[in-house]
């Protein structure tokens, strides 16, 4: 197959069918951008397998970012030593002294270690991810001055206003994000990428076609998720 017709779909909507691969369940990995229906995810899953939400992995309760980057670079393998989770929910930990994007900068030692895994990449409407991220806790100013987005060509800086020009940054971190993550998958064919919209209505059916876990599951996010429409 075309690699383009993968990489190159609208980096904006998901792909309408899943790349499969071996797909056998033995890892499942969220690898979207947070702010993307991570906590949806977690509430989908945890009755069913051994999950994990964004904290307290591996010894010291460490951020799961944080664990699996220090596994990496004790080369050692970070998913069996951050708890062995069958599922992360969310890897990335965007930290103000170090933000850690698994799902960008160790693809390659991910997939050393779960050859076999279903990844995840759940998208929302640009505009209204750019505004979630604007209002937690100070994420869009650590995202423009914490973290390493040189791989997608955006540098330090690029994305900590929010005007016009810093938000066509935004929108271009996650159609980059999307392309990388595509093109990853297309040349690692044991890989499993379901794409999904979180604001489909069908997203539960979606995801039930794929896991053993009942599609009533998607959705029970917290009140307050909820309200904020925070979703992850």
């Amino acid at each position: 197959k075309d690699p383009s017709l993968w990489i190159n779909h609208n980096c904006l909507e998901p792909l309408q069918k899943p790349i499969i691969g071996t797909h056998d369940l033995s890892r499942i990995l969220n690898v979207g951008m947070p702010k993307c229906g991570s906590n949806s995810l977690q509430v989908f899953f945890e009755e069913d397998f051994k999950t994990k939400h964004f904290k307290s992995c591996g010894k010291g309760n460490s951020y799961c970012g944080y664990c699996i980057q220090n596994y990496v670079q004790k080369k050692m393998p970070p998913l069996a030593n951050c708890g062995n989770y069958t599922v992360l929910t969310q890897m990335d930990r965007p930290g103000e002294d170090n933000c850690v994007f698994p799902q960008i900068s160790y693809l390659k030692e991910l997939y050393q270690e779960a050859p076999n895994a279903t990844w995840i990449l759940p998208f929302r409407n640009a505009t209204g991810w750019i505004r979630s991220v604007n209002n937690w806790s100070n994420l869009r100013y650590r995202f423009g001055m914490s973290c390493d987005f040189s791989k997608y060509g955006i540098n330090k800086g690029d994305l900590k206003k929010i005007n016009d020009k810093d938000d066509k940054n935004m929108v271009s971190l996650l159609c980059n994000h999307v392309k990388h993550i595509r093109k990853f998958v297309y040349y690692h064919p044991s890989l499993t990428l379901i794409e999904f919209s979180i604001e489909d209505p069908n997203a539960g059916n979606i995801l039930a076609t794929y896991f053993p876990v009942n599609a009533s599951r998607w959705g029970k996010m917290n009140v307050n998720e909820k309200q904020s429409l925070g979703r992850g």
